[in-house]
């Protein structure tokens, strides 16, 4: 899988011989040509992608080359919606597409249209530069992997992609690109392998939902670095091992779900004390071979109904 290292930065020349040329440059610092100019690749249809459309665009050329990253989050969304079959969303795909979705408001926030990306449908842009704060593109059929070229969004609060149907796993860097990241919403798709380590490292998260995917592995004792933590979800997955007791220093955490896992032995006691001493957790949900109704506010056994009360909602 590609792995992006560093987001590039340019000097601009104002040549107009050399200006696309720098485009492809600025790109090929966040995917590697190889892949770029790979004609199997969504990074490669996004690149022609780009190409065809540059031109029509208020100021062409010259106007995407004032905001480099501009340019890369344009292209980033674009390697998204190929890479998750885009043209078979059910919300706002392109115009061009085979069977174009009619659910969309105007052409104008349909993906890949020639206005800013911060009308597209599901974006978000913050008000004083225009870089992208959040992607919100659940339950719209999303079909494929999360690309390396997400991690382009350094300003990014919001990434929700729940109920979808992604596969493959987390980009193992996300932590060190996406600092400013509060919500990741996964939820519902069949993503799978281990949470990477650098996950850990985004100190702003608040919503953690990662519940009904096939994760494997164990939970990193560095969970206990998101200060901000409100909502853990991660039932429904393949989670094994003990559970890290580092979590009851997750002194903002109100919502903790982690039903039908592998993890062994029963919940950590510090843990169980955030509800039966602190106070201070509201929900606690497991299945009651690992945390019975008296350290859990509800539990699910293998076979039965749930038992206890305060059945949680979203956030």
């Amino acid at each position: 899988p590609i792995e992006i290292t560093a987001v590039p930065t340019m000097t601009i020349s104002s040549a107009p011989s050399s200006l696309w040329t720098q485009v492809e440059k600025i790109i090929e610092g966040v995917t590697p040509p190889e892949v770029l100019h790979n004609e199997t690749t969504p990074q490669n249809s996004a690149y022609n992608w780009m190409q065809q459309q540059t031109p029509i665009l208020t100021g062409g050329i010259s106007a995407l080359l004032t905001c480099p990253s501009c340019l890369l989050e344009r292209y980033a969304l674009a390697v998204l919606y190929f890479a998750s079959n885009g043209d078979g969303w059910y919300r706002c795909t392109r115009k061009e597409a085979p069977e174009s979705s009619e659910n969309c408001s105007n052409d104008a926030s349909r993906f890949l249209s020639d206005a800013s990306v911060c009308v597209w449908r599901g974006i978000k842009c913050g008000n004083d530069d225009g870089r992208v704060t959040g992607i919100d593109l659940d339950e719209n059929n999303l079909a494929g992997s999360i690309p390396a070229e997400i991690m382009v969004f350094e300003n990014l609060n919001t990434l929700k992609l729940d109920e979808n149907q992604l596969t493959g796993s987390i980009p193992s860097n996300i932590g060190h690109f996406l600092k400013q990241l509060t919500e990741l919403d996964l939820d519902k798709n069949s993503l799978t392998g281990t949470l990477p380590e650098s996950l850990f490292e985004i100190q702003t998260l608040s919503v953690l939902d990662l519940d009904t995917n096939a994760f494997t592995g164990t939970i990193s004792s560095f969970v206990g670095s998101l200060e901000n933590l409100k909502w853990f979800q991660i039932d429904r997955n393949s989670f094994t091992g003990q559970m890290p007791i580092e979590i009851s220093s997750l002194i903002n955490l109100r919502y903790f779900t982690f039903i039908d896992n592998d993890f062994t032995g029963t919940v950590p006691a510090p843990i169980c004390e955030l509800i039966t001493i602190k106070k201070s957790l509201d929900y606690l949900w497991g299945s009651c071979e690992y945390c019975d109704t008296s350290c859990c506010t509800f539990c699910c056994p293998e076979d039965g109904p749930c038992q206890g009360s305060n059945m949680p909602a979203n956030p």
